[in-house]
């Protein structure tokens, strides 16, 4: 019995020692304001101790909220009880449960004579009632998220020749360690880079190449925009100060020679506040942007400076019903001098919200942009196409809980016309979208036939052909049709010269996929030495890589299965560039990405002697831009691209 009992003692001595331990290392990661190192610091200690006092539980609940884990801090202060918190963690615990959609409880804690005067419980209030009288109505337009990876944070995204610009980290982890990890910060996520995803017409994303080498750096950068011609660029990067200050500044940089150069801090920058998240206005005059500096109306507020020389003035505030007592952050203008901005100021669905107001003149009105583009949660970042104002992208917390951002496409959703009475049910219209292409070059196939039917019952769901850019698509309504009968679709694309292609889905297959598809690729019937040109959105590098992208791979997929259903057929492989940069280094280049595409398809199991790979540099520009010449990046585009030569014997 004593030997039990004195075991007994040595395991609480051990349990205090180490418990003591652990409390102290998080009370001065918490002083330090290092959140993610605190908080397991604090999840260590209470695995250890039984007895959790209301004040650790305090620090671990805003630790929790710092890190946006607002479940885990829904559990801290429930367990401390919402009679024992004191006013600050109060007011937090009322915005969870508003988060939540807890709204009458919400509603409750806010009204508590300790929080009713308080800019925060007026601000909620507002957006309770706002939403009892808005209750029944919610956006027109479709939301659906993106397989984007942010790895848990988003600085804003933009639309850039045909792609998708984004911020993203290099590891694929959502979070790491920041007290072992390098180049993370406080909340544990790594530091961002801009990446660039080309972007179909039918929403799907290739694989991300690095925008650019030249903007890599320490920290984060991100929240771009980029004027009409895409020739300069704005971006936010943040800047060390010195060992406890960190501020975000506003830099352009201009696209010269292939790469993005002359990298610049505008002149409205400080030293004492941050500039961040910029948006050129269309006519390329007028810059807004978000700033903390002081004599705002709130945390965070936009501003403008409008182009003096070869400057900008100094930051104006863009003042009220833009600007409130919360912060307005992402502003973008669209080509209509439309304002889209986030806010938590004004009245709305719980954290950030989306809203828009007009430039054209006085600023009289901010509407809220409706439920499904806003949730509770953060929804923020909203950027319309320039090709397309019908679509859009958005920035969002919803998925996660808050935890970490996800980027989503935005569409208009699809009208149906029933005896001359419009009736918007999207649970019922399934889209059909896809692009059709030379499977070999990942060329777009222009007047393609498209059919596609029910088989069982003959209905013809789409009789048509591809447009200039190969692509096609129908809005199919489902409403009469019960999603359990044994139905199937056929899909059949043809066009002369290329190999017919057909599928067969079953009812249930196509409702639940939504019936989109990413692309048809139709394999070319090709004679000998008939030349295949894959240009380079087609099979793209980063800039100075010879490293093959996903969408490279894909489509050396394909090569690889018509060289082995052609076993006799050889191919000539020459890489292109264009005539910007050094000659010698661009033929050395050439022939790098020459032979790590032929190194690929023997990796797959092609011979090597079926495959010769030339690299011919700048030597055969196809177009007027040779060296001296001045041309856009599009006419540069042109020639770098990868010719395929089939030999047949």
């Amino acid at each position: 019995m004593k030997i039990v009992t004195l075991f007994y003692v040595l395991l609480i001595s051990f349990s205090s020692i180490f418990g003591g331990k652990s409390i102290k290392q998080a009370e001065k990661a918490y002083k330090r304001a290092n959140y993610i190192e605190a908080i397991k610091a604090y999840e260590k200690y209470a695995s250890e101790t039984e007895d959790i006092d209301a004040g650790v539980r305090s620090k671990m609940a805003s630790c929790y909220y710092f890190l946006n884990r607002y479940d885990s801090a829904l559990v801290q202060y429930e367990k401390i009880g919402e009679d024992n918190l004191d006013v600050d963690d109060l007011a937090v615990y009322g915005e969870l449960v508003f988060k939540k959609g807890e709204f009458s409880k919400a509603k409750s804690i806010f009204s508590q004579p300790s929080l009713v005067s308080k800019a925060k419980s007026k601000q909620v209030l507002e957006s309770i009632r706002w939403m009892e009288e808005k209750k029944e109505e919610s956006s027109m337009k479709h939301v659906k998220k993106s397989p984007i990876k942010t790895y848990g944070q988003s600085f804003g995204t933009q639309y850039y020749k045909g792609g998708v610009i984004y911020s993203s980290s290099n590891s694929g982890n959502e979070m790491l360690d920041y007290h072992n990890a390098k180049n993370v910060d406080q909340k544990g996520f790594e530091f961002l880079n801009l990446y660039y995803s080309p972007l179909s017409q039918e929403g799907s994303l290739g694989q991300p190449v690095l925008f650019s080498e030249s903007l890599v750096f320490d920290y984060h950068v991100g929240a771009v925009s980029f004027t009409r011609d895409y020739k300069k660029m704005y971006f936010t990067k943040v800047l060390k100060i010195n060992d406890k200050k960190d501020v975000l500044q506003i830099f352009s940089a201009e696209y010269l020679a292939g790469s993005w150069s002359r990298q610049v801090s505008l002149n409205f920058n400080s030293e004492d506040y941050s500039c961040a998240h910029p948006a050129i206005s269309i006519t390329g005059d007028t810059i807004y942007y978000v700033s903390d500096k002081d004599g705002g109306i709130g945390g965070k507020d936009i501003y403008f400076s409008y182009k003096i020389g070869t400057g900008w003035s100094a930051p104006i505030n863009l003042g009220k019903p833009i600007n409130t007592s919360g912060d307005e952050l992402f502003p973008f203008v669209d080509k209509y001098n439309m304002l889209y901005f986030a806010s938590d100021g004004h009245p709305g669905y719980g954290g950030l919200d989306v809203f828009k107001a007009s430039l054209n003149g006085e600023i009289t009105d901010v509407e809220n942009m409706g439920f499904g583009i806003n949730s509770a949660y953060d929804d923020f970042a909203y950027t319309v196409d320039p090709e397309n104002e019908d679509k859009a992208l958005l920035s969002s917390s919803r998925d996660s809980k808050g935890t970490s951002d996800n980027i989503y496409f935005v569409s208009e959703k699809i009208n149906i016309v029933r005896d001359d009475v419009v009736v918007v049910d999207t649970s019922k219209i399934y889209d059909y979208a896809s692009t059709v292409r030379n499977g070999l070059s990942g060329a777009p196939i222009t007047n393609a036939k498209v059919r596609i039917e029910f088989v069982d019952s003959e209905r013809v769901l789409l009789d048509t052909k591809t447009d200039g850019k190969g692509y096609f698509k129908t809005a199919i309504d489902t409403s009469g049709i019960d999603h359990d009968e044994p139905l199937h679709i056929m899909v059949v694309v043809e066009n002369e010269g290329f190999e017919p292609y057909s599928k067969m889905l079953s009812a249930g297959e196509f409702f639940e996929s939504k019936g989109v598809y990413e692309e048809i690729n139709l394999m070319p019937v090709l004679a000998h030495e008939q030349k295949v040109t894959i240009p380079q959105d087609r099979l793209r590098f980063a800039l100075d890589s010879d490293v093959l992208s996903y969408e490279a791979k894909r489509l050396m997929e394909r090569w690889f299965e018509y060289l082995s259903m052609h076993p006799t057929t050889r191919i000539r492989l020459n890489a292109h560039t264009d005539s910007q940069g050094n000659l010698d280094y661009n033929l050395q280049l050439s022939q790098r990405r020459a032979d790590n595409a032929k190194a690929y398809l023997m990796q797959k199991g092609i011979r090597e002697d079926r495959i010769i790979a030339r690299g011919y540099g700048e030597r055969y520009i196809i177009n007027h831009c040779v060296d001296g010449v001045s041309c856009s990046d599009e006419e540069h585009e042109v020639n770098r691209r990868i010719e395929i030569i089939v030999v047949q014997d």
